[in-house]
């Protein structure tokens, strides 16, 4: 790992944040005691939701493409790929690596690695780092990376050595904090959680109250309201209630506000996929869509959503490509996959792009994950034959026409 200025003397910018709730390790956001990671985590909606987007960017294909003339390769078996397709690190793997990187954005606003390289400047690993050891300093032109290091001095990172993802920025250098930012929506949903649970486990929710003839003293009043309780309230008194001689149990209707906290919940299912970018559909509320209506909001899922964060990923992967690299070299996150529909689209799609000479059958079949049993060539939409003996067959129809 290169250190940088380690003998150099850099001033600090004159020019600092002044909004009261900036924090330079994960941008703005309002800081709250109660809605922090391990809380937000156990929203069941916001764990899915960022489940499905970690566990996408981390199993899409990922190539490392040439551009030669007009026509591309694939490039394989350089550190920078293997870095990104195989083992990010001795430790973990690039998919891990991926997933890793995608819940720091989604849970801190921020994603860190450092890039550690050779003598010859090329990458060997990428070693993750947490957002809250990590502060970014501006300086007069230069950005620098702190990493706290306990009972150290912070290692000071260039940016070309730390790989950085964020998410939402106002400033251009770190993320906004999204639950932070959201703590209001956020905490509104973990209280909700908490009086439903406490809600259930004093029997709240189905409340009733028995009837009796006659009037009651105090201590007869409670005595009997200690001994319902015991029976029947509460997740672990079960018991089948008695009643004596004149006795009635009137169960309550759910009231309006019952009604109201079921209908808050699911609108807090809203906000979540809203924040995240997720359709609703794919947390568990369906209310009353359509098949054709989850079929667009995928595809607009992928294009919206996925490919903000597959755009950030191709071009923070440029920091592991040599100078000379970079003007010719494209990394390439491949969602063909998500965008495939059912069988008979996929046929429909594959067939329009063969007779139209865009695709060949082998790369149709490279898609599917088939190798082999076709010749390389581009289908001429005349008869349908390949551009090779396109010649050799107008040849023959002219002779035998003569």
């Amino acid at each position: 790992m290169r250190i940088p200025f380690t003998n150099i003397e850099i001033k600090r910018r004159d020019a600092s944040p002044t909004n009261p709730f900036y924090n330079f390790s994960h941008g703005f956001g309002f800081d709250s005691n109660n809605v922090d990671v391990d809380s937000v985590s156990g929203i069941a909606a916001w764990w899915r939701a960022s489940q499905i987007l970690s566990n996408i960017i981390a199993g899409l294909p990922k190539h490392l493409v040439k551009y030669v003339d007009e026509d591309r390769e694939t490039v394989y078996g350089t550190p920078a790929v293997e870095l990104i397709t195989n083992m990010a690190n001795k430790n973990m793997d690039s998919y891990s690596w991926h997933d890793y990187m995608m819940q720091s954005v989604i849970n801190y606003g921020n994603a860190y690695s450092l890039i550690a390289r050779d003598q010859n400047a090329t990458p060997r690993s990428l070693t993750t780092v947490h957002p809250d050891r990590v502060s970014v300093h501006v300086y007069d032109n230069a950005i620098v990376y702190h990493v706290n290091r306990k009972g150290q001095e912070p290692l000071k990172v260039l940016y070309d050595d730390m790989y950085h993802i964020k998410g939402l920025s106002h400033n251009g250098y770190v993320g906004m904090n999204p639950i932070q930012a959201h703590a209001v929506s956020l905490g509104a949903t973990i209280s909700a959680q908490n009086y439903g649970k406490n809600s259930f486990d004093k029997g709240f929710l189905s409340a009733g109250y028995l009837k009796l003839e006659g009037r009651l003293d105090a201590n007869v009043k409670k005595t009997i309201r200690e001994n319902w309780s015991k029976t029947v309230l509460g997740t672990n008194n079960m018991e089948t209630p008695i009643l004596d001689v004149g006795q009635e149990y009137v169960p309550l209707k759910m009231s309006m506000q019952d009604a109201q906290y079921i209908e808050n919940r699911r609108f807090q299912k809203l906000e979540i996929a809203t924040i995240l970018g997720v359709p609703p559909d794919l947390i568990g509320e369906t209310g009353e869509i359509k098949y054709n209506t989850i079929e667009h909001s995928g595809t607009k899922f992928v294009q919206y959503t996925i490919m903000s964060y597959v755009h950030k990923f191709e071009i923070e992967n440029k920091k592991l490509l040599r100078e000379a690299q970079k003007s010719n070299h494209k990394w390439k996150y491949n969602v063909n996959g998500l965008m495939r529909g059912d069988m008979a689209a996929r046929s429909d799609f594959y067939a329009k792009m063969i007779q139209n000479s865009v695709l060949k059958p082998s790369e149709v079949r490279s898609l599917e994950d088939m190798t082999g049993g076709i010749d390389d060539y581009l289908i001429s939409t005349n008869n349908q034959v390949p551009y090779s003996k396109l010649d050799e067959v107008l040849n023959n129809n002219n002779n035998e026409g003569i």
